[in-house]
This record gives structure tokens, sequence and C-alpha cells, in this order.
């Protein structure tokens, strides 16, 4: 947690300096001037969207998101609260986040529930524009995450964990575009890799409000013998952007192999903050 309360600091003064260089030049701006606010937003769903000048944070903005999950796995329950991350735009192609989450277990047992709090590692992360796209040839980034155990618990029992994704998405119409995404995922406990793939159709029925469709799968290769594992999802969902600053977004999510032992439900909501 020390390592934790030191990023916290370094990340507020940041912030701090970033406010105040929008508030020396907050004079210069003219009355007659019409200040647009663009939001992008990771949430809801699985997959992440591509870093286009729409995408990614702007240059010295700094966004907060934030949100909680509801997961029914097996008869297990689990709430992952609070979800948050602070993202700041570093280049006019580039940004960085940091993520932190916390997920609370319920134990059914013949006496009692039993409640217990686990603190998740942090995850420090950075998002690159690739190809801003061109007709069919669709707009690209790459993003890589780095997991942290938070805790000394976490530290004895997991290696620092990365992952990857190349993340592509094209504009069909004015209304309506598509995304997919590929990355490799490592669990922080062995060498094997899990492969993740989506698939994500968008719609935007008016300008401040989206659904979506979604399909995302993980595949994950036993290290004790040659057999993958396959888990196939379907999400629905939609965005609002309730103010120029302010979006949130909700999403109900179904494992279609196992449809009746696994499903998620998750609420986010995201503020940009200068």
């Amino acid at each position: 947690m020390k390592r934790f309360f030191i990023l916290s600091i370094l990340l507020s003064l940041f912030i701090a300096y970033l406010f105040s260089q929008d508030l020396e030049n907050f004079d210069e701006i003219n009355e007659d001037t019409t200040l647009i606010v663009s939001i992008s937003v990771e949430h809801p769903g699985m997959s992440t969207g591509v870093v286009t000048d729409v995408e990614i944070m702007p240059f010295r903005r700094v966004q907060w998101e934030m949100g909680m999950q509801y997961d029914y796995i097996n008869g297990e329950h689990s709430i992952i609260l609070p979800t948050t991350a602070v993202r700041i735009g570093v280049s006019n192609f580039a940004e960085v986040s940091v993520q932190y989450d916390g997920t609370l277990f319920f134990n059914n047992t013949p006496a009692k529930t039993i409640c217990n709090y686990q603190v998740q590692p942090i995850t420090l992360a950075t998002k690159l524009r690739v190809y801003d796209g061109w007709q069919w040839v669709p707009s690209m980034s790459f993003m890589a995450c780095l997991a942290i155990p938070s805790t000394p618990e976490l530290a004895k029992s997991m290696y620092v964990t990365p992952s990857i994704y190349l993340l592509c998405q094209n504009d069909i119409t004015k209304w309506m575009h598509i995304s997919y995404d590929l990355g490799a995922e490592w669990n922080g406990y062995d060498a094997m890799p899990t492969t993740f793939c989506a698939l994500s159709l968008g719609f935007n029925l008016t300008e401040n409000f989206c659904i979506f469709a979604e399909n995302y799968n993980y595949f994950t290769r036993n290290i004790n013998d040659s057999k993958t594992g396959v888990s196939v999802n379907v999400d629905l969902g939609f965005n609002w952007l309730v103010h120029p600053r302010v979006d949130i977004g909700l999403y109900a999510t179904m494992n279609c192999l196992k449809p009746t032992s696994q499903t998620s439900i998750a609420f986010g909501a995201a503020w940009l903050i200068n």
C-alpha cells in the first residue's frame, strides 16, 4: 500500500499542475468562443475503444472513471467495488492510466454468509494511436497494461502481470460502427497467456445515446496438457452522455456455454475533470 500511496500523491500533484495551466489560459478564451468538450469512455463492455482523435484523451486532460460489477459464477456471488481509473492525455497520440479494483466475495455456509474483501493489483496502462483509418481500412491502436501487486500478500503469490492488445474500429455509417480487439493476458502465476478477442457493434440512436451488442471470448491453454479452455460470452448495454463532461453506461453479460451459471451486470460512469 505504500507504493499506492506514493503513486496517489504524484498523480494528485500532476492533476493540480494541469488545473493550474487551465486557469492560466482561461482569460485567453474569447467570450464569443464556444468550448466543445469531447468525452471518451472505456466503459461499459469488455472491449476497449480504439484510439482516434475522438477516443484518445486530449493532451493534458484528466478523466476519472468509476463503476461496480456484480458477478454470479457457479453459485458464488461477488461485487467488484470500487473499480476506479484515472486517465491522462500525455500527447496528441497517447494516454496513460492507473486503475484500482477491489472485490467483495460472498461465501454461503450452512450457518451464515461470510463476506471477504480482496484487494486487486494496481493496473498501469498506456494507449498509442497506430493508424487513423482510411475508407475500409480500420483505425488501429495498441494498448499495453501492467498489473502490479498492491499488497505484500499479493507480491508473495504472483508476479508482475502484463497484457497487450491490438484495437481496431470501422465506422460503417455516421450512426453505426464495428470494433474488434485481439490481445494476450497473463495471470501472474504461470507463463501461459490467455488469448482474448472481442467483436462489438455500436449504434448511435441520438447524439447522446448509444446502444451496443458485444461478443468476447477467452482461450486459455492448460499448462499441464495441450487442452485449451474456451469461454464464449455476449453482452448488451448502452452509453448515455448526460452532460458534455459526464457519461454513464450499463451492460449485462452472459456466458454462452454456461448461461445459467455465469452472469454479470455492470455500471460505469466517467467524468472529464478539466
